[in-house]
Formats: structure tokens, C-alpha cells, sequence
């Protein structure tokens, strides 16, 4: 067969053609991997940098909250008052801290900045604040919040005994109110009749407490203090009811009429009726049950947190000194003693005493049993009762002082009050007639110590992306 040669010249034409267009596709081809190569890299660099920055900026969070800490427990080792701590707190963060401290990538270096705002509210025992945390690598920034309470809790033994003026297992009160500023009542259990008012700075509750049909106030208006309920705390109907000064519940808050003037942290569940005045917040670990209708507002004023602050109820143990020391500083020394009228002025030492009478005693009255006190009769008094062993009862009228009883205080008859009078306005520490002793064994059930470091420190909300 003989070839055509202008054929074959145009097929040596065809398969160069042929081969110039594969190698423009296959350079083409190749320039689109190396350009999505190129992009996907860059993109995988974006978003390891987006994430680098995120946990460099939680880092920052973390790295905050442990300086805090640091200083926070060299205050506790060196301060003596709550006011001294957070100024010196305060003084020593910086509202703004650089940190460089992290290993270069690809030649670039990570930082984060970090800015501390609040303050403590004057006269408060605690202080919000709020860490915002900017983490930086290459183009890269992100982010994050996080909002802590730092909280002065000096461990020094039992409340002042000058700011008691009621101890005991057991208070059931028919009267119109108990008023004590700057006071302290302690109590197992409070069973309250009617609608009275405990206007009190401070008030420790060993146990539930339920306040129903009520409109009274609790806590002290001009000056609020703290609140410590050591299991659940039932605030029912009473919707025109004030509570005053920072609440705290080692167990489940059932809240549906009340106006909450200061904070409330839960170490349980909170339920919410109807719609209470919340000024504050509740911070709370468990669950919150809200009803549908409820107002965004009034919720977002409920904010769950890991932790709150624990706390213990104050046991006071104080026993009678000896016979002796009594009849040396002019104390009457009598057994069973049943009198109509209280003598003006008395100093009694009893081993159990009863009065029934209408007729008032002038001066300071000083009545001291061994077993119970009971004073029957519509009359004014003021003085002093204690009751190491035994239970104090009233019937009606006023009583302004102190009562220290083991059993507790029972109230008989409505329309009275009791007024707070300090013990250092009777006795010095001479002529007080109890050995005094004060131990902190009866904590709020979750096992901590009220000053450890946990709770100095509280992580109030977590970290979170602004």
C-alpha cells in the first residue's frame, strides 16, 4: 500500500495540536489545584487563627481569675475588714492587663488583653466584676466575657456578742415586731402568727423557713444586712412584704410575693409565682420553674451559676457562773421563784422563775434561771433574761434587751413589741454572768468552710463569646 504523503503531513500537523491542547488543559488544570490548594490553606490558616484566638482569649479569662484569686487570699491573710480588702483589691488589679505570654506561631506572636470593670457598692461585703478577654493572632480577634463575685467572709468565730439580743432553738412570735438594727437573732426554727415584722440586721435560720399570710417587713430598712436560711425558704402570698439585705438559702427558694431588695443566691431549685419585685438578682445552681406568662425581664434577672457562697449558723454555748460569783456581785440567789410583781432594779439568780402581773418594773431588770423564765402579764420591761438550760416565755407588752435561751423565746398575745438592746449596755465583760464559749460547727450543709477559698471567689457566670 502506498501512503499518501500530504496525509501524513497533516497528521503529524493533528497530533501536535493534540498535544499543545493537552498540556494548556492539564497546565490549566494544574494552575486551579495549586489556586484551591492555595485557598483552602488559606482558609484552614483563617480558621485555625479564629480558634487560636478564641482560646487565647480564654486563656486570658483563666489566667485573670487566678491573679484575682492570688490576691484575694493574700488579703484575706493580711486585712482585718471588708472595707481595707476591697480597697486594697481594687488598688492592686489593673483595669487592664496585656499578656504576651504565648508561644509564636508561623512568626507571629499571640496576645490578649484583658479589662476588669465593677466595683464594690458601698458598705457590701461582696463585689461583682466582669472580665472581658480579647484574644489576637495574625488578623484574627475574639471575644469573651466571663462575670465573677468576690466575697469577703472573715472567719472570726461567732457574731459579736453585742449585736445578739435573741438566741435560742425555737422562736414563735405573736406580736407586732422585732426591731434591731445593726442586730442579730439566731433561731432553729421562726414560727411567726398574724403579720409582724422582723426589722433585724441580721437573722440566721438553722432550718426551713415559710412566710405566709404576711405583709411584714424582714430585715432592717436603714441598714440591711444578711439573711441565712439553712434549708428552703417558702415566700408565699404577701405580695406588699419587703426583705431587706442579701439572702442566702442552702436549699430551694419558692418565691411568690415579696419585694427582694438585695441578692439572693440558692444552692438549689427556685420556683416563682405570680410576680414578685426582684431589685437584684437570684443566683441559683438547681432549676428554675417560671410560669408562661412571665416577664423576660423578671427572668433574666435569674442566672444559674456553678457555685454560691456557703455559710455556717453560728452555736453559741454558754453555761452560768458559780453560785459564789453571783451572791459576790449583788444577785439574789432563790430556787423555784413565783413572783406577782417584778422588784424594780432586780438582779435574780433563779433555778426557775414565774411572774404574773400587770404592773411594769422600773429600771434594768436582770433575771437569770437555770431552768425557764415565764413572765405572764401586760407590762414593759427592760433588762436582760437568760435562760442557759431552759425556754423564755412572754405574755405581752414590750421587752427592750437581750434574751439568751436554749429552748428559745414564746411569745403569748399579739399587739407587742420587742426592741433590740445591746448586752454591753447591761454588762461589761466584769460583770457579764455567763462563761461565753462560740463554735461555728453547724454549717449550711455542703460541707464547705465558710472562708476557703471557694468561696472568696465565685465564678458567676461562665465564660461566654461577646
Amino acid at each position: 500500500m502506498v501512503l499518501n504523503k500530504k496525509w501524513f503531513r497533516n497528521e503529524k500537523g493533528f497530533a501536535l495540536t493534540f498535544v499543545m491542547l493537552v498540556l494548556v488543559v492539564v497546565s490549566i488544570l494544574g494552575l486551579a489545584v495549586i489556586g484551591m490548594s492555595t485557598s483552602a490553606f488559606r482558609m484552614t490558616r483563617i480558621h485555625s487563627d479564629s480558634e487560636s484566638a478564641y482560646y487565647i482569649a480564654e486563656a486570658g479569662i483563666h489566667y485573670t481569675i487566678d491573679l484575682i484569686r492570688k490576691r484575694v487570699n493574700d488579703l484575706y491573710n493580711r486585712v482585718h475588714s471588708a472595707d481595707e480588702f476591697f480597697s486594697n483589691l481594687e488598688s492592686d488589679l489593673d483595669s487592664t492587663i496585656n499578656l504576651e505570654r504565648f508561644e509564636s506561631n508561623f512568626g507571629r506572636g499571640p496576645e490578649v488583653i484583658i479589662t476588669i470593670a465593677g466595683s464594690r457598692k458601698s458598705g457590701e461585703n461582696s463585689a461583682d466584676y466582669t472580665l472581658t478577654s480579647k484574644g489576637r493572632i495574625g488578623n484574627s480577634t475574639r471575644t469573651v466575657t466571663s462575670a465573677i463575685t468576690v466575697n469577703w467572709i472573715k472567719d472570726e468565730g461567732f457574731a459579736n456578742l453585742e449585736d445578739i439580743f435573741l438566741y435560742g432553738s425555737k422562736l414563735k412570735f405573736t406580736g407586732n415586731n422585732i426591731s434591731g438594727e445593726e442586730g442579730t437573732i439566731v433561731f432553729d426554727t421562726i414560727e411567726l402568727e398574724s403579720n409582724p415584722a422582723i426589722m433585724v440586721t441580721n437573722i440566721y435560720v438553722n432550718g426551713p423557713l415559710t412566710l405566709d399570710h404576711s405583709s411584714g417587713d424582714i430585715g432592717n430598712r436603714n441598714m440591711p444586712g444578711e439573711i441565712y436560711i439553712n434549708g428552703d425558704l417558702n415566700l408565699l402570698s404577701g405580695a406588699v412584704r419587703d426583705i431587706f439585705g442579701e439572702i442566702y438559702v442552702n436549699g430551694d427558694l419558692k418565691l411568690v410575693g415579696a419585694k427582694i431588695h438585695g441578692n439572693v443566691y440558692v444552692n438549689g431549685n427556685v420556683e416563682l409565682g405570680w410576680t414578685p419585685q426582684i431589685n437584684e438578682n437570684i443566683y441559683y445552681t438547681g432549676n428554675l420553674k417560671v410560669p408562661e406568662y412571665y416577664d423576660q425581664d423578671l427572668i433574666n434577672k435569674c442566672i444559674k451559676v456553678d457555685d454560691v457562697p456557703s455559710f455556717k449558723i453560728p452555736s453559741l454555748d454558754f453555761k452560768l457562773k458559780e453560785d459564789a460569783w453571783f451572791s459576790a456581785n449583788g444577785y439574789t440567789i432563790e430556787g423555784n421563784v413565783t413572783q406577782n410583781n417584778i422588784p424594780n432594779n432586780v438582779r435574780i439568780l433563779a433555778d426557775n422563775y414565774y411572774s404574773d402581773s400587770s404592773q411594769s418594773p422600773g429600771g434594768n431588770i436582770i433575771i437569770i434561771s437555770k431552768g425557764d423564765i415565764v413572765i405572764r402579764g401586760w407590762r414593759h420591761i427592760t433588762g436582760v433574761l437568760i435562760a442557759p438550760n431552759g425556754r423564755v416565755t412572754i405574755e405581752g407588752g414590750s421587752f427592750t434587751g437581750t434574751i439568751l435561751s436554749r429552748e428559745g423565746l414564746t411569745t403569748e398575745r399579739g399587739g407587742w413589741n420587742l426592741n433590740m438592746k445591746p448586752i454591753s449596755d447591761f454588762f461589761t465583760d466584769d460583770t457579764l454572768p455567763i462563761i461565753l464559749t462560740s463554735n461555728q460547727d453547724t454549717d449550711s450543709g455542703n460541707g464547705e468552710n465558710p472562708v476557703n477559698e471557694k468561696n472568696r471567689v465565685i465564678i458567676k457566670s461562665p465564660i461566654q463569646e461577646k
